[in-house]
């Protein structure tokens, strides 16, 4: 095994490093290497795996014993070769610059009769899936996302060997249309993401089979119609991703479902009064919808987990939910963010317990009374937004308390204040939130 990923090497490769007959796994990505593939390297008949910076050669089909291709900055096609490998069981072609059409390069990849998994992104080019990748009996993963794909082989007959999928990622491509019914034979899935495509319809309740998924992901679509109640028979589902689409109906059912932890339903239409939330919650992302009522409570108890709240831009009423302060686990939450809603009353004072609590935005409500003194000293805060509220007296306490606040002068003098506004972005569990603030 030779290891040089991550280095900051420079310079071409080198052919020496093809003197080594018996090596197993290469390991050249993640550097500033430049140039082919000396030719030599055709000659290394035991290379199982190999790491790569740079385009893929025509003469990979010579490497024979090949198993594992991971290709960090490819530039130029996936060589018809490829498909002479016959123990090829992984192919990953990342963040890359892949020219010529789609079909062509796939159909030398659906000849590898062991291949497991395939990863392809960033495909500069366009075209449909061909249907042969059905024809790899023992692939399990499958991820063509950024490839500017438009039509699907999904819509095609999914054959009884598809239960052996496990993951199916073909997100951010053009794909329209309804999702196909027949996505629910596919028994074995673990994940499913659809998301930033341009799927219309409802989500199939054929779905609601899938009784192995953990995640599913449909945001940034065009779907409509209410959520599958058959969803809840997902009693492994822990990933829920539907925001950004055009989805109605109540929630009166999907909060009290104990297996979810992260759930995500923002930018949608869904009304009608708020549920009890599940104990087993951690993210809870129900922003900009036309949801009513007060926040309830009921199925948390004691072991709350809740890392993260997000409810702005409903209408809902009440104050900050008592049963906050009953949560054991404390430690773990982190961003309440209720703003654009019609809570009022005052501050609790059981926030000051939340030690950790980074993000509180609650402007645009009715909370009134003087702004509490404990507030300051919750030294963690990055973002505080107590705007558009009817607060009253003066502040006695002292900003210069709240450490994790950034220090700047830099507003411009040209722009009226009122104006001025500045942008935070916060990754959470892999998605980037976005954070205006006046």
């Amino acid at each position: 095994m030779l290891d040089l990923g991550g280095l900051n090497l420079e310079g071409i490769i080198s052919p020496e490093v093809s003197r080594l007959k018996n090596l197993e796994v290469l390991h050249l990505s993640l550097n500033n290497l430049v140039g082919p593939l000396p030719k030599e390297f055709g000659m290394m008949k035991k290379l199982k795996t190999l790491y790569l910076p740079c385009e893929i050669p025509e003469f990979i089909g010579n490497l024979s014993s090949l198993e594992v291709i991971w290709a960090d900055i490819a530039i130029g096609e996936i060589p018809r070769s490829i498909g002479q490998l016959k123990n090829l069981r992984h192919v990953e072609i990342s963040f890359g610059y892949i020219f010529g059409s789609i079909p062509e390069e796939l159909v030398s990849l659906t000849l590898l009769p062991l291949l497991k998994v395939l990863s392809l992104s960033h495909l500069n080019g366009t075209g449909a899936i061909p249907k042969e990748i059905w024809n790899l009996t023992h692939l399990e993963d499958l991820t063509l996302k950024h490839c500017s794909l438009t039509s699907s082989f999904l819509s095609s007959d999914i054959p009884s060997y598809s239960s052996n999928f496990q993951r199916l990622n073909l997100s951010y491509n053009m794909f329209s249309g309804t999702i196909p019914l027949s996505l629910g034979q596919m028994g074995g899935l673990i994940n499913l993401n659809l998301r930033n495509n341009r799927f219309t319809g409802s989500i199939p309740a054929s779905l609601g089979h899938l009784s192995n998924l953990n995640e599913l992901h449909l945001g940034n679509n065009l779907l409509t119609g209410a959520i599958p109640i058959n969803l809840r028979q997902l009693l492994n589902l822990k990933f829920l991703e539907l925001s950004n689409n055009s989805l109605n109906g109540s929630l009166s059912y999907i909060l009290t479902t104990t297996s979810i932890e992260y759930l995500d339903l923002s930018d949608n239409k869904f009304n009608g009064h708020m549920p009890p939330i599940s104990r087993d919650m951690q993210f809870l992302f129900l922003s900009n919808n036309m949801l009513t009522g007060e926040i309830l409570g009921i199925s948390i108890g004691p072991l709350c987990n809740l890392n993260y709240l997000d409810v702005s831009g409903n209408r809902l009423v009440g104050g900050l939910p008592n049963w906050l302060k009953h949560c054991t686990n404390l430690i773990f939450l982190r961003h309440i963010i209720i703003s654009d809603n019609k809570f009022s009353g005052k501050i609790p004072s059981f926030l000051s317990h939340f030690k950790n609590l980074t993000v509180l935005i609650i402007g645009g409500n009715r909370f009134h009374g003087p702004i509490p003194d404990w507030l300051w000293n919750m030294t963690h805060l990055h973002i505080l937004d107590l705007s558009h509220n009817k607060f009253e007296g003066s502040l006695s306490g002292s900003l210069s308390q709240l450490y994790a606040f950034k220090h700047t002068n830099d507003i411009p003098e040209w722009r009226p204040i009122g104006l001025f506004r500045k942008t935070l972005m916060l990754m959470v569990k892999g998605r980037e939130r976005q954070f205006p603030t006046s």
